[in-house]
């Protein structure tokens, strides 16, 4: 019996968006079509049903090359070795671009530490902290009891550690006492 082989191209969707968009001064008419019914798709109202079936459609053709890609792996250790170093040249280029971009953030921003006011972060932390509580609000239940029971098992589990930073914070240990007292 003869197997027939067929190399996949092992290619993660940023890159292959990557080599599109750099030979696009050479676009067929077939991709100008596809690009032209996709922008059409998104901006008319009453095509969203053949935007959902388009997005069906793509959705499905990248689970099949997913689910052949994983049946390739399984069946030969080559191909799963080719794929192992391809996603640690992946990784690598990612923390070098990471190294790189914090080298030039440290460096802008040793000389522009005077010129941001302490307000202003002040004014970011206070925003994010807010945020941080509103997503936090979402997950625990609405009814009393359960709000109760929630918030003081998170407290009863809690790391002496998050406990030390619970009771240091600044008159956050006073502002719990007082309203825990208002009972």
């Amino acid at each position: 019996m003869v197997r027939l082989i067929v190399k996949l191209r092992i290619t993660r969707k940023s890159q292959r968006i990557e080599e599109s968009s750099k030979g696009s001064c050479t676009e067929t008419k077939s991709t100008k079509r596809s690009r032209d019914l996709r922008e059409k798709l998104k901006n008319y109202p009453k095509m969203k049903k053949k935007l959902e079936q388009y997005k069906k459609r793509k959705k499905l053709e990248n689970q099949k090359y997913k689910a052949k890609l994983k049946q390739m792996r399984e069946e030969s250790v080559n191909i799963d070795n080719q794929m192992k170093q391809k996603q640690k040249e992946w990784q690598n280029k990612r923390r070098r671009n990471l190294a790189e971009a914090k080298k030039v953030y440290e460096k802008n921003t040793n000389g522009e530490n005077d010129s941001k006011s302490s307000t202003q972060t002040k004014k970011q932390t206070t925003q994010n902290l807010r945020k941080k509580a509103e997503r936090a609000k979402k997950h625990i239940p609405n009814s009393p009891k359960g709000w109760a029971k929630t918030i003081s098992h998170i407290i009863t589990t809690a790391t002496p550690k998050r406990l030390s930073q619970l009771v240091s914070e600044d008159n956050m240990a006073s502002n719990i006492e007082k309203t825990l007292n208002l009972n």
